[in-house]
């Protein structure tokens, strides 16, 4: 697991902290339960808005797949309770998760 974090990455409110942490672990749990992958980074940054990405060099993720879980779903719904947008990207290899306040 590798890290990034901009000094001015800053949260002022609990409830999006929270939030915030939980798409993270849920991210990291669904990388480690189903990528396959060897490497994981999770990235805080200040760009123009606050911005979480977790991404991971594994098999990515396929829409046709049959394995009905509950942690996308759970990403995207705390996401709307931050008003945060969520985009969800296959690379070539691994999946990309961005969380953008």
């Amino acid at each position: 697991i590798d890290g990034e974090f901009d000094d001015s990455f800053e949260i002022m409110n609990n409830a999006t902290a929270t939030h915030l942490y939980y798409i993270i672990l849920e991210s990291m749990t669904n990388s480690i339960k189903h990528s396959n992958g060897n490497n994981l980074k999770i990235s805080l940054l200040k760009k123009n808005n606050l911005t979480v990405i977790i991404s991971d060099n594994g098999i990515g993720f396929h829409a046709n797949n049959d394995k009905k879980g509950i942690g996308l779903e759970i990403i995207k719904f705390r996401s709307k309770m931050i008003n945060a947008d969520i985009i969800i990207k296959n690379n070539n290899p691994g999946l990309t998760i961005e969380c953008i306040l």
